[in-house]
């Protein structure tokens, strides 16, 4: 089972940047042992993870695996239900990374698919599933934003050199990894030489 959700996994990181307010979200669907079809959030406002894996799937899927890494929505938002697209496919058991904290899933993804007859099970590599949608589950949970901090500084303290004339005191690495944490936020503050007296 691990297996299987850690490639839902790398698949829902594809949507890291695109699904806010939304939570990143992969998709696989496996039968007989293989799999057969793919899927995760890929921009706001476009069909989940769930619908996308089968939707573009390359074989009947009817008494098929479905794992995803959190919990499928039943309601009706800016898309149908991925629990109905679920049922309709004849899925025989879906299996569950984290369940979702927004208070219109809930649980009740879950509890419509158990009452559809599909088997669910849930909590496999739950931890890792949470890390992805760190972002997400503090909003929901807290409703405050979720806060990082990226700070450079010379050796001595000051964040260009006393000409002012400094372009980056980072890497090119280091520049590249905060590129993809901005992706992440809804909002950044930049605070540069020119902003501050003091």
């Amino acid at each position: 089972m691990e297996e299987y959700m850690k490639i839902a996994i790398e698949l829902a990181k594809k949507g890291i940047g695109y699904t806010s307010p939304n939570p990143i979200v992969g998709c696989v669907v496996v039968k007989n042992g293989k799999i057969i079809g793919k899927g995760y959030h890929e921009k706001y406002g476009s069909f989940h993870a769930e619908r996308n894996a089968l939707l573009n799937i390359a074989e009947n899927p009817e008494g098929a695996d479905l794992y995803v890494t959190l919990e499928p929505c039943s309601h009706f938002g800016k898309t149908p239900p991925c629990t109905e697209i679920i049922i309709e496919k004849k899925i025989k058991r879906v299996i569950i990374g984290a369940s979702d904290p927004n208070p219109l899933v809930a649980g009740k993804g879950i509890e419509k698919l158990r009452n559809a007859g599909i088997e669910v099970i849930c909590g496999v590599l739950e931890k890792e599933c949470i890390e992805l949608n760190e972002i997400f589950f503090k909003y929901i949970k807290m409703r405050l934003p979720f806060v990082s901090l990226k700070y450079a500084m010379t050796l001595d303290g000051k964040i260009a050199t006393y000409t002012g004339d400094s372009k980056w005191i980072t890497g090119e690495s280091a520049r590249r990894h905060v590129h993809e944490l901005r992706k992440q936020y809804s909002a950044i503050l930049v605070r540069n030489k020119h902003s501050y007296k003091g």
